[in-house]
């Protein structure tokens, strides 16, 4: 599955709106960005080029999704995490991301409390 999401989704669907999120991500100027379900890595790469100085914690529900975007963006701290489950502190991150993935996810409220 990732295999195919990263050859035919990330091109067409995720990859230009990933250059446009993670520039204006990067104007903000943060300094731990959280993002969920990030699927292959197509805007955590982005986000890694466009605030170098930032500390990116990339997370998936899908372990597959997980090894495929640690080998492409391996700037990123990569962890295997259900979105409304997080292992982190509330509060642990200045910008938090959900690119995608609404659909997937019943509560927002459990989800934002990161950042």
């Amino acid at each position: 599955m990732s295999a195919a999401y990263e050859q035919y989704l990330v091109p067409v669907v995720f990859r230009p709106f990933a250059e446009d999120l993670a520039t204006k991500a990067a104007a903000l100027h943060p300094r731990r960005i959280l993002e969920l379900a990030a699927g292959t890595g197509a805007l955590t790469s982005h986000l890694l080029a466009t605030a170098p100085s930032a500390e990116v914690t990339a997370t998936d529900l899908n372990e597959a999704m997980v090894a495929v975007g640690s080998a492409r963006a391996p700037g990123a701290v990569w962890r295997q995490a259900d979105a409304q489950r997080l292992p982190f502190p509330d509060g642990g991150f200045d910008l938090g991301d959900v690119f995608k993935c609404h659909a997937h996810i019943r509560s927002e409220a459990r989800v934002t409390a990161a950042w």
